[in-house]
């Protein structure tokens, strides 16, 4: 059985079977060539009246992880959909990191897809045994597994259409040999992957029998709100609790030291006030007087970071990705292009803000909320109390939103809260305030690339980069795959003002504004049809660099994405009418982009009319291999666009003596309805393995919107946000 290390199957209540499927370490692109074996498990429970219990181990927060993993066990198994229940799974260590790891990364279902397809695969094979025993027992004829076929909880013979229930037969299966060799359905067999299955988790959630964790109560809960050091690893020097403790509904302050655990999560140092409701916690928090030790990050500022950036972008640095001779090839150009980018911090600004309920119960702790990482969570409560991880259950609620932001730092407050305070079950609600101003923020980046030019065509291309982030991870994602024959690309890192996270894309989105950008002016200056001229660049095979097993994943992983971004060009410009005669200010700006293994290209169709812009249709096109639900693929490119647009539109985090200064969406704007684009998302149809939708369309927003503004108004803008003096500066 192939990527199988062990199958376990045990009896269930109800004569019922359980079944888990244990695999070793995926062919990730950039896993170590060493990694060690580990444990990814599907996990699928049928019990005796043919129920079947889906165990999700990612985190549904909208983007529909929760139906659409379970469909892929669905179509191998043959489950009828009203039979399949879904339950979230809390820490689980018979499951591996990237089965219950990080829901992030757009990786769930590309993670997810085979060991499902696996475990649906055994349990049928092993129900089908089941159905032939029986059947032989009656008949005492011998049966093999091509005379049944799986439908709707059903075995079925295919000669005579004899029909058993999964429920009936789950006993029996149970103590089948364990399948040596599985055998997959054929896709014309599918009933629900490519099919735009309707949400699972939606309904219960709008009807109130499923909660956010803004709902959720347990009984004799209190309520907590944390006054926080406004400046990133500032520290409490004094407070005074007595007006605070004068309102009436509170019932007791305590302060949470700074707990640093790499930065990730970072607790501030704060002041909480714990009370019987959330109006008089808020009001308890107004009410206190704090006095804090800002620190060295109480003197920075927006202004004197970006000087540390300039500062540091004229240091040498040691090349992240090297080929060829860049320094031969510049010096033997016939003329060097050079542009500058710069993308901004960004903030989450999530429609739930955080919250977290927890228990301490003096040698066990119980917490209830919404994060990506069940694991992370419950690791980091076990190591902030001090105890065993056995002795932490963290329970995973739906989420109203993430995108990178629902991590493990309030899940320490929280825990700690609950301690401080003798064991009460508490919430820790944050405001809109406290989740803009102390948010795990999108990094700055500042991008300046050259291009030497000879005989018309780009013969070395230079990247320098500085990012104001956490950590020099993320550098080897600066990968380019349009093909030059000298590139080298570096990166800088400046220390960051506060706290630095995932956001939507993550480095993807900063560096495809670079690179998107840049080939668009090249094309231009060279006199080329942008279009033409990144075909151009993806038809050659791709280089191997360096040598052994990581080498040629990586030339594989760049050949895939070549070969995907040459598709949904080609698309993207088919279905938008590329190059179409477009009215006086008006013009199109095209961008292509790569994440998770999906290629992204969008044609973006703009107006800048007396200096204001307007973006009237983004044409997307995705290749994301087999599409296991087109209806939330489409949904998580609109989503993406809105995201990407807003952030281009009113974008960026200020701050002073090291205090943001966002606070709440009238200083931190979004989307509004009206000035929504029309969105056309095109899917490419292929039967590869799939892989992630959730963030691939949030790169290729900015650059096509910018490239579309030039052929508009001949104007270059290099930034975001886009303002009303960008475009009406000379």
């Amino acid at each position: 059985m192939k990527r199988r290390n062990f199958i376990k199957v045990s009896g269930a209540v109800g004569g019922g079977f359980l079944l888990s499927m244990s695999f070793p370490w995926s062919n990730d692109l950039f896993a170590k060539e060493t990694a060690p074996q580990f444990q990814p498990s599907a996990f699928l429970k049928i019990d005796g009246q043919g129920n079947i219990t889906f165990t999700l181990t990612k985190l549904e927060m909208g983007q529909g992880s929760g139906t659409g993993l379970p469909m892929i066990i669905a179509d191998e198994l043959g489950v009828a959909w009203d039979k399949l229940t879904v339950e979230r799974a809390g820490y689980d260590k018979r499951f591996s990191r990237n089965e219950q790891g990080t829901t992030g990364g757009s990786s769930s279902i590309r993670k997810l897809w085979r060991p499902l397809r696996d475990a649906g695969a055994a349990a049928r094979m092993m129900l089908i045994a089941a159905a032939a025993q029986q059947m032989k027992a009656k008949t005492n004829k011998t049966y093999t597994e091509k005379d049944f076929y799986t439908k709707n909880n059903q075995v079925i013979h295919r000669p005579s259409g004899k029909k058993m229930d999964f429920g009936k037969l789950a006993g029996v299966a149970a103590k089948m040999p364990i399948p040596q060799k599985l055998t997959y359905k054929d896709a014309k067999e599918y009933q629900y992957i490519g099919k735009p299955v309707k949400n699972l988790i939606t309904p219960d959630l709008v009807v109130g029998k499923d909660e956010y964790t803004s709902n959720f109560t347990l009984p004799n809960m209190l309520y907590a709100a944390a006054l926080r050091c406004p400046v990133y690893q500032g520290k409490l020097k004094s407070y005074d609790d007595s007006a605070a403790l004068k309102i009436k509904g509170v019932k007791q302050v305590v302060k949470i030291t700074n707990v640093d655990l790499k930065n990730d999560p970072y607790v501030y140092d704060s002041v909480v006030v714990v009370a019987d409701s959330t109006w008089a916690a808020f009001k308890g928090k107004q009410a206190l007087k704090v006095q804090w030790e800002y620190g060295p990050n109480g003197n920075r500022s927006m202004d004197s970071v970006r000087k540390e950036v300039l500062a540091t972008a004229k240091k040498p640095v040691k090349p992240s990705v090297t080929l060829g001779n860049v320094k031969d090839a510049f010096a033997k150009a016939d003329e060097v292009l050079e542009a500058t980018y710069e993308n901004p911090f960004q903030a989450h600004a999530l429609m739930e803000p955080i919250s977290a309920v927890a228990q301490f119960k003096g040698s066990k702790c119980e917490v209830w909320t919404a994060t990506q990482s069940v694991q992370n969570g419950t690791q980091i409560a076990a190591k902030v109390l001090n105890l065993p991880e056995d002795s932490v259950k963290v329970n995973i609620l739906p989420s109203g939103g993430s995108f990178g932001r629902r991590g493990e730092d309030f899940i320490a407050e929280v825990v700690l809260i609950s301690k401080a305070i003798g064991g009460k079950p508490v919430k820790l609600v944050w405001s809109r305030e406290d989740e803009l101003q102390h948010d795990q923020y999108h990094p700055y980046f500042y991008n300046t690339i050259r291009a030497a030019i000879k005989d018309k065509k780009i013969v070395g291309w230079e990247n320098n980069i500085v990012r104001v982030a956490g950590g020099k991870g993320g550098d080897a994602l600066y990968d380019i795959f349009y093909e030059f024959p000298h590139i080298k690309t570096q990166c800088a890192v400046v220390k960051p003002p506060f706290p630095m996270g995932a956001w939507r894309s993550v480095v993807v989105h900063s560096a495809s504004l670079s690179f998107e950008s840049f080939i668009d002016e090249t094309a231009h200056k060279l006199g080329k049809d942008p279009f033409q001229f990144r075909m151009e660049h993806l038809q050659q095979p791709v280089s191997l660099v360096g040598t052994g097993d990581r080498a040629n994943l990586i030339k594989n992983y760049r050949q895939l994405t070549r070969t995907r971004y040459k598709a949904v060009l080609q698309e993207a410009t088919k279905q938008a009418k590329w190059g179409k005669k477009m009215p006086k200010g008006h013009g199109q700006g095209l961008a292509v982009a790569g994440f998770s293994r999906t290629a992204c290209a969008q044609v973006a169709e703009v107006s800048v009319i007396n200096g204001a812009l307007k973006v009237h249709k983004i044409t997307c096109a995705l290749h994301m291999g087999r599409v296991i639900n087109p209806h939330f693929v489409k949904g998580q490119a609109e989503g993406g666009i809105i995201w990407a647009l807003s952030a281009l539109l009113y974008g960026g985090v200020d701050f002073e003596k090291g205090q943001v200064k966002n606070s709440n969406y009238h200083n931190n704007k979004i989307l509004r309805l009206g000035e929504m684009p029309e969105i056309e998302v095109h899917l490419i149809e292929s039967e590869d393995d799939p892989t992630g939708a959730g963030e691939p369309a949030v790169p290729p927003l900015a650059p096509a919107v910018l490239n579309a503004i030039f052929a508009a108004t001949g104007k270059r803008i290099r930034k975001i946000p886009v303002l009303n003096q960008d475009l009406n500066s000379r």
